[in-house]
């Protein structure tokens, strides 16, 4: 506390990872993407309500891994000719979807117009600092939007990042993070969907 450091959720015998966003703040890495889903939920919710939105839907796209592999034999027979057949179709489950957040706000509650909001985890997304430059100018009148952008984008974890840290634990032995890679691999294959109507 002296140094200014915060620990989530709180300080004990783990490994930490910094904030990409906020000095000073470490995160457990067990919790780590936990951490990050709520607070790029509440910062997305907080655009939203600083924008003047009526209404905000945060959403996540995943692929389902579950694969079906089905084999089939089959031939064909031509006098002096023998052929065989073996074909192999795979199917894949895809896009279980998620609701992060579901927001209504009262209307009537904006009287001061939009107010540009404090952007931390989503500063260097192009698309939410248009949506933001549009609702300040309110120039092209949007009355709904709806973004889609990689999970990972925002995380501030590296698929790199991850697997160097993922080595290093193993190196030391390590009990925690040891889901670490393949839960940065599953975000970066979710897609992160945001609506937001005026």
């Amino acid at each position: 506390e002296k140094l200014g450091f915060s620990f989530y959720p709180h300080l004990s015998e783990s490994v930490y990872i910094a904030d990409p966003c906020i000095f000073g703040n470490y995160i457990e890495i067990d919790e780590y993407f936990n951490h990050m889903k709520q607070v790029r939920v509440n910062e997305l919710t907080l655009i939203a309500q600083s924008l003047g939105a009526k209404h905000v839907e945060i959403r996540l796209q995943s692929a389902n891994k579950n694969m079906a592999f089905e084999n089939r034999d089959g031939g064909l027979n031509v006098p002096n000719v023998n052929i065989k057949a073996n074909m192999i179709r795979q199917r894949e489950s895809k896009n279980a979807v998620e609701i992060w957040a579901c927001t209504d706000f009262e209307p009537g509650f904006w009287l001061g117009g939009p107010t540009m909001p404090n952007v931390l985890y989503f500063r260097n997304e192009s698309d939410i600092q248009t949506l933001i430059q549009m609702a300040l100018a309110n120039k092209s009148k949007i009355t709904k939007r709806t973004y889609s952008m990689r999970a990972s984008s925002s995380s501030g974890m590296s698929l790199s990042e991850a697997a160097n840290i993922n080595a290093s634990l193993k190196s030391i032995k390590a009990n925690a993070g040891l889901t670490f890679e393949k839960r940065a691999n599953d975000e970066s294959e979710a897609v992160l969907e945001y609506t937001i109507e005026f």
